[in-house]
Formats: structure tokens, C-alpha cells, sequence
């Protein structure tokens, strides 16, 4: 994962012993996860050289097959060159042969993407195969065998890394990440990056992300119940993982939909010196929003050249803590949708000194109000007026939505720079 990447608070597991494990005479709950195990192959403009990789599949479905797989394996070493047009996938039943994948979406947080296989590109001898897999069981956190001495099958689907390691959680702790769980030993390797992993009783507990190979392997993984939310809420469908045991746990239904981004963080906020969107009326003052524990005080939106840029406060009324907001990172956007319902995607932002273009990551201390901005580049002579300014946030102790949440301003007046 790349270092500037947005990352959530939360669990982290320290793994260790990483020992070979047989595939022959494995108990038949682990054969489900070496159907689902796809090679993953990811095609560069030369003189660079292929990324391979391993994903799972997650749903199959009339049209179209879904795979989870490793975001990283698609980037430059920069993380903002990426190398999505020409991504090729191998399946355990078929590993002589290629078939073409689609971009879907990313999770830059989690350095998860979600790629696509049109059923049309496949034959449907083997597309019958894998719409008759078995489905990956899935236990709520609470439950979960992820503690301390517990064993972890690393099922790689590259065709170069085949064997099964597996590596004994040894301690955890907290940090700044969403409940990663790292691990050391030997066996696992290049290829391996967005495996599934599975307990020793064959549930479906992470996707692995990556790992160093010196004298041993120091790697990390990605823990799957705070990531199936996020799937779900973003339409991604589910089928293959057997989640109906933690629907209760986990806030979603069989159907896989999730709940809106409204019913995730309420309506849009009233905001003082603006009325409802329908009355026309605009604010000329600077308006507050309060989300997240954070005050957002918009101070003005200014058009200059073909350009809106708009300047902010934010301040943070709980504990220090760390603050992201998306201009355009991976699937992350902040965007305005002006009077005549245009929508324009938000090309860069800033929070204080930081930003890293398509995104700004700080962490703001308790109180301390910072100057912030966010622009829009080739915005139309006619914007004169927003009716929806949505910025996209992350911040560590916000508990919906896996810390995600949107700061809302309506009705807010634009003037011209002179």
C-alpha cells in the first residue's frame, strides 16, 4: 500500500511461525478457498515489467464474475501512475489460460480493488464451474478465530505460488490502521499479494496485501468484516461469501444493498444564514457545518480563470487525531452540484501545509482551528452559485461507515475573483 494512502484506525494482529501446509489430504472446508483463488496479472507499457498477483472470487453472477484483489498491484511506485487497462486473470480451473478484467473500483484505505470478468469472455463450461462454487463462510468480528496462537492459510492463486502457508498470530495491538493484523515466517512470497486467508475451522477472514521477503517474511493483511460493509454500501455484490451468519453484526441484509450514505450520516445538515435548496436563497456569510466531531466553517468559494476555490476552518472538537479529505483519490471524490444540477469532481485540496493532490492527510489537534481549501478546475463562466458543496472525509474515532463521512454545505454563493 502505498505510504500517502488514506489508512483507518483499528485492529492490528502481529503473525509468526509461517510453515508449509500440505494442499493434498487438506480438510474440505479449505477447498472452497483454492476455487476461489485467482491469478491475477496486471500488464505494463514497456519497458515495465508485468505485475502478478493472486484475488478471490466474490460473486458470480449471470453477467459478470467479481474479484477482490490487492489496489497496489495496479500503481507505479509513486502510487499515482496506474495500470488498469490491460489486467488479465487466471482461474484454478482453467490456469493455462487468460481471461480479460475490468476495473471496477478501489479502496484506497484499505489497498483493496474490485476487478470484474464479463461472463461473455469465458467459456461456459468453466463459468458454470465457478457459479458452482461453494460460497466463503464469514464470522462477525466478535466471534472471529483471529486471536492469539490461532493458526492462518494463506491460499495464493498465482500459478507460481500454489503452495498453502501458514502463519500463527502471535500478538496484537492497536495503531492507526483498520483491523490489519500483520505476520512473519517463511512461505510467503511474491504472487501472494490479495490472497484470501482462512482460519483453521475454513472462514473467510482477510485478504493478504503484501510482503518483504528478507532472511523471513514480514507481510500484512487486510481483517474482511470491516471491509464487507464498504462493498456492500458501494453495490458490490456478495454472493460467494456466506455472510448471512453475521448480517446482524455487520448492519446488512442478504440482498447485499447496505444502507444509503444518507442513513449512514443523517440528512444534510440546516445550515445557519442558508435556506433549503429550493427557495433560492444563498449564504453570504460564513456557514458552519458540524460532522464528524469537526466544526467546517466555509469562508468563501471564488471563481478565478476557469477555476472555484474554496477556503475553510476546520476544527476538531474531540481528541488529536487524524483527518483526511478526498479531493479525487481512487473512489473518494468531493464534488459541487451547482443550480442547474452539473456536477464537478473537486481536482485538488488542501488542509494547512499538506496535501497530496488528490488528497490531504493531517492530524489536527483539539481545538486549533486550520485553514483549509479544496479547488475545481474547468468549472463553466456561469457558476455563480453551488448547491451542494459535499467534501469527503475520513477521520480516526468515527465509527459509521468505517470512519468515512461527508461535511455537507447548501446554497452557498460564488463570487469572481477580481
Amino acid at each position: 500500500m502505498s505510504p500517502d494512502a488514506p489508512r483507518l484506525p483499528g485492529l492490528a494482529l502481529a503473525l509468526a511461525v509461517l510453515v508449509p501446509f500440505a494442499v493434498q489430504g487438506q480438510a474440505p472446508s479449505f477447498e472452497r478457498f483454492q476455487k476461489a483463488a485467482v491469478g491475477v496479472r496486471v500488464v505494463k507499457p514497456e519497458p515495465l515489467s508485468p505485475e502478478t498477483g493472486s484475488g478471490f472470487i466474490v460473486s458470480v453472477d449471470e453477467g459478470i464474475v467479481v474479484i477482490l484483489t490487492a489496489r497496489h498491484l495496479f500503481y507505479g511506485e509513486n502510487s499515482r501512475e496506474s495500470f488498469r487497462k490491460d489486467v488479465k486473470v487466471t482461474f484454478r480451473p482453467d490456469s493455462l489460460n487468460e481471461y480479460p478484467a475490468e476495473w471496477r473500483i478501489d479502496y484506497p484505505s484499505f489497498d483493496v480493488a474490485v476487478l470484474g470478468v464479463r461472463a461473455d469472455k469465458l467459456p461456459q463450461s468453466l463459468f458454470n464451474q465457478l457459479k458452482e462454487m461453494p460460497a466463503l463462510p464469514v464470522h462477525p468480528h466478535s466471534t472471529s478465530a483471529l486471536t492469539v496462537g490461532a493458526d492462518v492459510f494463506v491460499f495464493s492463486g498465482n500459478s507460481q505460488a500454489w503452495q498453502v502457508p501458514k502463519v500463527t498470530i502471535s500478538d496484537t495491538w492497536d495503531n492507526d490502521r483498520q483491523d490489519r493484523f500483520r505476520f512473519t515466517g517463511i512461505g510467503v512470497r511474491s504472487g501472494f499479494s490479495g490472497s484470501p486467508l482462512s482460519d483453521a475451522g475454513g472462514a473467510l477472514v482477510g485478504i493478504h496485501l503484501g510482503a518483504i521477503e528478507n532472511d523471513e517474511t514480514y507481510g500484512h493483511a487486510q481483517e474482511i468484516t470491516s471491509l464487507i460493509p464498504v462493498l456492500a454500501h458501494d453495490g458490490i455484490h456478495l454472493n460467494k461469501l456466506n455472510i448471512t451468519a453475521v448480517e446482524g453484526a455487520l448492519n446488512i441484509s442478504t440482498s447485499i444493498k447496505g444502507p444509503s450514505r444518507e442513513q449512514e450520516i443523517g440528512p444534510p445538515a440546516r445550515l445557519p444564514g442558508s435556506q433549503d435548496a429550493g427557495s433560492g436563497a444563498l449564504a453570504t456569510r460564513p456557514v458552519i457545518v458540524e460532522a464528524g466531531g469537526f466544526s467546517f466553517s466555509l469562508v468563501s468559494c471564488k471563481r478565478s480563470g476557469d477555476g472555484l476555490f474554496c477556503d475553510l476552518q476546520i476544527t476538531n472538537r474531540r481528541a488529536d487525531r487524524r483527518f483526511v479529505i478526498n479531493a479525487d483519490y481512487g473512489g473518494d471524490r468531493s464534488r459541487i452540484i451547482d443550480q442547474s444540477g452539473r456536477e464537478f469532481l473537486a481536482g485538488e485540496v488542501h488542509i494547512g501545509a499538506n496535501s497530496f493532490g488528490g488528497h490531504a492527510d493531517t492530524r489536527l489537534i483539539t481545538g486549533v482551528p486550520v485553514a483549509s481549501s479544496i479547488a475545481f478546475f474547468r468549472t463553466p463562466e456561469d457558476l455563480s452559485a453551488i448547491r451542494l458543496l459535499e467534501l469527503h472525509c475520513y477521520a480516526e474515532g468515527v465509527m459509521e461507515a468505517n470512519g468515512y463521512f461527508n461535511a455537507q454545505f447548501r446554497n452557498v454563493s460564488v463570487t469572481s475573483e477580481k
